[in-house]
């Protein structure tokens, strides 16, 4: 199978145009945040370090979720050292919803008129449905660096996808009505990664607000648990602290973990 991207142009404009300081480029690969956490431990490799696939064959959600990958789609993750970022320990458990409202941004100024919306806490939907999925990693080793994948569907049309996917997903090219760049997308989303990741340091109230700027489950009737239990309420915002906040019949709960099983 043909490589849809051109790595080349992608690396020397990741490098040149981003906070990108190594680039590593695979056709195919399982995952690339598999690949990033490998690549953790090594001292040879330079911080911030984009690892890119054309395709994954093992791409990972949270959970035991898998990711729909296939050419045209931008699938990578970014190894990075938040010492070296000026990313603070003590804003970890946000960075998911940040760099959710990051792709958020980077979306909107490709779709103008489209309806970008952040789902807690760390998928982003256009136009109601899924345009893209965010993982964010420890490496076991603790080395002090973490791992943020993201899977954008681009110039994969969801016409091509599985069929249980084609009611709930949706790809760029599908609502802009014509392929984009995949080397333009790429850097706006870095260059957006690196603004709202210096937010998350520096002006922290700026990088709420954009979390609840873009806000999908407010007000929505939704049903949240993990494999221990399940929670039904109406979602009432995002705390300062990323918790999810959810009104139910025993009162206001905050969560901080599990899927959002269904909302409405």
């Amino acid at each position: 199978m043909e490589c849809s991207h051109d790595f080349q142009v992608l690396r020397d404009r990741a490098i040149s145009e981003t906070f990108v300081r190594s680039f590593e480029a695979h056709e195919e690969i399982g995952s690339t945040n598999t690949r990033a956490l490998e690549l953790a431990g090594r001292r040879d490799v330079e911080h911030p370090c984009l690892v890119i696939a054309d395709r994954q064959t093992a791409g990972r959600g949270r959970g035991a979720n898998r990711w729909w990958s296939s050419s045209g789609s931008l699938t990578f993750s970014l190894l990075m050292r938040p010492d070296v970022e000026r990313l603070p320990l003590a804003r970890w458990p946000e960075l998911s919803l940040t760099v959710g409202s990051a792709v958020c941004a980077s979306v909107s100024s490709f779709i103008a008129d489209g309806d970008v919306r952040l789902k807690w806490p760390n998928d982003v939907f256009l136009n109601g449905r899924k345009v893209c999925g965010i993982l964010v990693e420890v490496p076991p080793s603790s080395t002090g660096s973490i791992v943020v994948g993201i899977g954008l569907n681009i110039n994969n049309s969801v016409d091509h996808a599985p069929e249980e996917l084609r009611q709930t997903a949706v790809s760029l090219c599908d609502v802009y009505g014509e392929q984009l760049s995949v080397s333009d997308v790429l850097v706006s989303v870095v260059q957006e990664l690196e603004r709202q990741f210096n937010w998350l340091s520096d002006d922290v109230d700026r990088v709420r607000q954009a979390w609840r700027k873009h806000d999908l489950l407010l007000g929505r009737t939704l049903t949240i648990g993990d494999e221990r239990k399940t929670v039904t309420g109406t979602a009432t915002g995002i705390d300062d602290d990323g918790a999810l906040l959810l009104q139910t019949e025993a009162g206001l709960q905050r969560m901080y973990g599990g899927a959002v099983q269904s909302f409405e």
